[in-house]
């Protein structure tokens, strides 16, 4: 998948307090149950120590071209998880950096929330 087909084609949540999660995403198709599944893999990451308890946030539509020009794709990861396929990407951007230890944290951490199902 390129980037520009993640971010036109899910709904990319991120956690904007945390500077150890900058350009981290976690990507979901749109509808109801994605989002359930968001808040609840939020959850599990805030429990984790891995996701600030500031709200999460979410690229706008009107945003999308802006992330598409800013972004470079470095690794995205698939999960399955209650018959709903989810991403999470880490990116790089030249104000907001990747940190490559918290990225193969939230990779552990999303894989033992997925085989948890």
């Amino acid at each position: 998948m390129t980037k520009e087909e993640l971010i036109d084609s899910h709904e990319l949540y991120f956690d904007a307090a945390e500077p150890r999660n900058a350009s981290l995403y976690l990507c979901l198709p749109s509808g109801e149950d994605s989002a359930v599944l968001a808040r609840q893999l939020i959850a599990s990451l805030c429990a984790a120590g891995l996701w600030s308890a500031a709200p999460a946030k979410q690229v706008a539509d009107e945003q999308r071209d802006a992330y598409k020009a800013g972004l470079e794709l470095l690794e995205l990861t698939r999960f399955v998880y209650q018959g709903l396929s989810l991403h999470i990407a880490r990116c790089d951007h030249p104000k907001f950096p990747s940190d490559a230890d918290r990225w193969a944290e939230w990779q552990h951490a999303v894989a033992a929330f997925d085989a948890g199902s």
